[in-house]
């Protein structure tokens, strides 16, 4: 009896494997620039229901601890950005020196999150999104 050989060649999982990555990619890019947005919107709108206190002839009114920070000069709003490490990883920096003292606290300071809030925010999207990516695919 002759021997039966059947071959099945795709060769596409190249191709296949190169878009998918490009939009995850893209997914993770936009994800990050959401994170963003809503932390600097989180301080801009911060309730303000800390402290009281007067610098010159302006009297400015601090967040709470466990709000996000209040705005007083715009220097920890604008010193956020995304930043790209590689493919599908990106990197949300505030570059303010005291933002993590915000972020986290310090012995004499309660914390002021407003990076992993806005993370939290964007978790069950992102994890969706990539979940329809994927099944697209």
């Amino acid at each position: 009896m002759a021997d039966i050989e059947i071959v099945i060649e795709f060769s596409h999982f190249a191709e296949w494997g190169n878009k998918i990555l490009r939009d995850v990619d893209n997914h993770c890019n936009t994800t990050a620039h959401r994170v963003l947005a809503r932390c600097q919107l989180m301080m801009n709108n911060s309730p303000r229901s800390g402290r009281t206190y007067k610098r010159g002839n302006v009297i400015y009114r601090a967040s709470a601890p466990g709000q996000p920070p209040a705005v007083d000069t715009s220097a920890l709003v604008n010193s956020g950005r995304v930043e790209k490490e590689m493919p599908s990883l990106y990197d949300v920096i505030f570059g303010a020196d005291y933002a993590p003292d915000l972020e986290w606290g310090t012995p004499h300071m309660a914390a002021r999150p407003f990076l992993r809030p806005a993370v939290e925010a964007e978790r069950q999207k992102f994890v969706a999104d990539l979940r329809r990516i994927v099944e697209r695919h």
